[in-house]
């Protein structure tokens, strides 16, 4: 594919504005139609938890869910294309979905503060209640947050059909747009573990939530489209 060409890039106009690219305006418009860009994160943890199992949802207790948080039926009746592309993106190999799965994908999709995303964040890696977390934990987290980021969000914006909608566009673009991204990820992991970890090897959750709610670069993490941008820098 090749590095990023100067017109995949976003770039700071005369004015100090960035100016976005073509392909990650393209994704910008479709994340704002996903139903996750309306809902409340702490609304969205407390309905996926009460209609799960285990850890694991069927489709049957996700469509409950989307109901409960007031999303329109025909999410899954009659999806548009980029709905499908979302459903897809959340199932596992057996076709369930995995609560971790949702639950990142909320934290940075849906509306809410850096604080409350942070909290919510730092439990989903905190598996046994320790209030810590360590460095390859951590690690995990930034590769995971990253990958759906990059990896996966930006397929909603995907359409191969010979009349393409409105802000779509050809899956090679996509491609393309998205590897020059990941050939940066090892060096953003590293900054941001530069910071997270400033004072040990060992975050404690109250630490954790201070700083990524308060460092306007760790809370780059929080939403997808603020990673891909650092990913761009």
């Amino acid at each position: 594919m090749g590095c990023c060409s100067e017109k995949m890039n976003a770039v700071k106009n005369k004015y100090n504005q960035l100016a976005l690219s073509e392909e990650e305006t393209v994704i910008t418009m479709k994340e704002k139609c996903l139903p996750f860009s309306t809902t409340r994160l702490e609304n969205l943890k407390s309905v996926i938890l009460k209609n799960s199992t285990s850890g694991i949802m069927s489709i049957a207790q996700l469509r409950k869910a989307m109901t409960e948080l007031d999303f329109d039926i025909e999410i899954f009746t009659t999806p548009e294309e980029h709905i499908q592309n979302l459903l897809r993106l959340l199932q596992n190999s057996k076709r369930l979905y995995d609560v971790k799965t949702v639950m990142l994908f909320g934290v940075l999709l849906c509306t809410g503060t850096n604080e409350e995303k942070a909290e919510i964040l730092f439990d989903i890696y905190d598996i046994n209640g320790t209030h810590c977390l360590q460095e390859a934990e951590i690690n995990e987290m930034l590769s995971e947050l990253i990958e759906i980021s990059v990896n996966k969000i930006p397929r909603i914006a995907v359409d191969n059909s010979s009349e393409p909608e409105k802000f779509t566009m050809p899956e090679y673009r996509i491609l393309e747009y998205t590897e020059c991204l990941l050939n940066k990820k090892d060096n953003l992991i590293a900054r941001l573990n530069n910071l997270i970890f400033a004072e040990g090897k060992i975050m404690r959750r109250e630490n954790f939530i201070k700083r990524v709610s308060e460092d306007p670069f760790l809370g780059t993490i929080l939403w997808s489209f603020h990673i891909r941008l650092a990913l761009v820098d």
